[in-house]
């Protein structure tokens, strides 16, 4: 039997393990290499050449519509999209044919995934894949959405917070602690999910634990060793990590 080669693609180890597990239970599928970001997907696509690609859609730096630009729809394996996207990107996805799996996905769907892309492969339907990857990304082209609210429950209700108003988020173990104006709100979530559902041009990750909104943003205190702290209006300081320099230094403050 015939292997069809596969390369994950996904920036939360947790989540490219579960894919991982998954294929394992399909002895025709086999995993030729991980990526963690853009970067290293492109080098892996390039180099390997996959047959099918579990593409997560929005990684920090390089999203997976970005991978795509860059190899070029016509160069492109067939891709399998990870996503935890609005109801609009599903539909996208609907027009232009192509699989996806919203997060969180059962093995279940995983395995209808699975069949899905036997059987194009088999009847040689990848032919079509640029038109339609070329389709998918026209249509997104024409609205980008991000979350504008979020319902948190308290104890005995359940608050909409309005994402602009959003000063920073901290991760605390299994949840979030999302500051607005003088209130603290826990949000069952990943840091990392969260951040992928956030704008971009508004909220920037400074180091593992915490996003903050740009908008409310004061300073940047330049610290010892060239290190810097973030100071918002308020007066609250976090620390900004070396590795996320670029995301918030790319930016006009």
């Amino acid at each position: 039997m015939k292997k069809i080669s596969v390369i994950i693609v996904d920036d939360e180890p947790l989540a490219a393990r579960r894919i991982r597990r998954y294929l394992e239970s399909d002895q025709q599928f086999e995993v030729l290499e991980e990526a963690r970001d853009g970067i290293q997907a492109v080098e892996a696509i390039r180099k390997l050449k996959p047959e099918l690609v579990f593409l997560d859609i929005q990684m920090p730096g390089m999203t997976g519509f970005d991978v795509i630009q860059k190899i070029g729809p016509e160069e492109m394996p067939l891709v399998i999209f990870i996503t935890a996207y609005d109801q609009y990107t599903l539909q996208a996805f609907d027009v232009s044919a192509v699989d996806y799996l919203l997060k969180p996905f059962s093995q279940n769907r995983f395995q209808k995934s699975l069949d899905r892309a036997r059987e194009r492969l088999q009847i040689k339907e990848k032919n079509h894949l640029p038109d339609r990857l070329s389709k998918l990304l026209e249509t997104l082209n024409q609205k980008q959405s991000y979350l504008d609210r979020l319902f948190i429950k308290t104890r005995d209700k359940i608050k909409l917070v309005e994402t602009e108003n959003i000063e920073w988020v901290d991760a605390m173990g299994n949840y979030l602690n999302i500051r607005v104006g003088d209130k603290f709100y826990l949000y069952r979530c990943s840091l990392s999910e969260l951040e992928k559902q956030l704008d971009p041009s508004r909220f920037v990750r400074i180091n593992r634990s915490c996003i903050v909104n740009i908008n409310y943003i004061q300073i940047m205190e330049k610290f010892f060793n060239g290190k810097y702290i973030v100071v918002l209006k308020n007066g609250t300081k976090r620390k900004l990590n070396r590795k996320y320099y670029d995301r918030i230094f790319s930016r006009s403050i």
